[in-house]
C-alpha cells in the first residue's frame, strides 16, 4: 500500500473550537463507512468523503486515528462507502454512537457484498466498494484514498446532509420538523 505523510506546520493555527465552528458551516453528505474484519462487520458514520479521480475511479475518506473501524480497514485493505438518504437518519446516528458495539450498529440492517467482501447497506442511495490505495497520517486523522472496484445505486431519496451539527435535507424537499412540514429542515443535533 503506497503511503505519504501530511506535513506539520509550526505556524499558528485557528483554535480547535473555532475551527469546528467554521467547518460546521460546510454542508456535507453523510455516509457510513463499512468493512469486514475477523470478528465480523464494522462501520462508522463519516461526512469527510469526496471523489478524487475519475480515471482511475478513486474516493477519499478521513477517519480519526483512534477509530476501531480505521484499524480494521488498514489491516484488511478494503472498505465500502454507503451514501445515506434522508430516511436513514437513525442509521447515521447509530453508526456515530461510540458506545455501541459493531454488532449493535449492524443489528437488523439488510446488507450484502459486492467485490471486496465489505458490507454494503442494501438501501443506501449509493455504495462504493473500495480497495485501499493510499494512506496519509494527517494531524489527528488518517486520510484514506480508495480505488473504487464496484458500486451500486439502486434507490433515490433526498440526500442526508450534515450542516451546523444537524441532519438536514435540501430546500424544496418536504420534511417534518416540530410537528409541521417545512423545507430545508435540520432535524437532529449531533455535536
Amino acid at each position: 500500500m503506497p503511503s505519504a505523510t501530511c506535513g506539520t506546520s509550526e505556524r499558528p493555527g485557528v483554535d480547535p473550537a473555532r475551527f469546528r465552528t467554521l467547518m460546521r458551516r460546510f454542508a456535507a453528505g453523510v455516509t457510513v463507512l463499512t468493512c469486514r474484519g475477523p470478528d465480523g462487520p464494522e462501520g462508522i458514520t463519516v461526512s469527510a468523503f469526496t471523489s478524487v479521480s475519475l480515471r482511475p475511479p478513486q474516493v477519499l475518506v478521513c477517519l480519526a486515528r483512534g477509530s476501531r473501524t480505521l484499524s480494521t480497514i488498514l489491516t484488511e485493505g478494503r472498505f465500502a462507502v454507503n451514501v445515506l438518504g434522508w430516511q436513514q437518519r437513525e442509521l447515521a446516528t447509530r453508526f456515530a454512537d461510540r458506545t455501541r458495539t459493531p454488532a449493535q450498529r449492524f443489528a437488523g440492517i439488510a446488507e450484502t457484498t459486492l467485490v471486496t467482501g465489505s458490507p454494503v447497506v442494501l438501501d443506501a442511495l449509493a455504495s462504493l466498494d473500495c480497495l485501499v490505495a493510499q494512506v496519509w497520517p494527517c494531524g489527528d486523522h488518517i486520510v484514506l484514498v480508495g480505488d473504487v472496484v464496484a458500486g451500486s445505486a439502486e434507490r433515490l431519496d433526498a440526500p442526508l446532509l450534515l450542516y451546523d451539527g444537524e441532519f438536514c435535507k435540501p430546500a424544496g424537499q418536504e420534511a417534518v420538523h416540530g410537528g409541521s412540514t417545512a423545507p430545508a429542515v435540520c432535524a437532529l443535533r449531533l455535536w
